[in-house]
């Protein structure tokens, strides 16, 4: 029910505040830590949205695309990566 209504954060409470670990067993905790984090760079929080894909142990190149900044763009494409960031572009027309 949390996870359907994106209370991603309420959950992972709940999750991490549990005494039964095997009550957690039909549980995600990878989509679980994953959407939390694509929640939290939506709105900015890239800190600890880097915080649940460590969490998630998300693959590097999916956590990659979100940050396209960081990749040099010879490895764009390799990374999946089709788009330029905004960030990118203002340094570019400022330089």
């Amino acid at each position: 029910m949390l996870l359907a209504n994106s209370l991603y954060e309420e959950a992972i409470n709940l999750c991490t505040g549990c005494k039964h670990k095997d009550m957690l067993a039909g549980i995600d905790l990878v989509r679980l830590f994953e959407s939390s984090a694509n929640t939290l760079l939506s709105k900015g929080d890239f800190e600890k949205a880097v915080q649940r894909f460590i969490l998630a142990k998300s693959d590097f190149v999916l956590v990659a695309k979100n940050f396209p900044d960081l990749i040099p763009l010879p490895l764009h494409l390799s990374f999946g990566i089709t788009q330029v960031s905004s960030r990118l572009l203002l340094t570019v027309q400022i330089i």
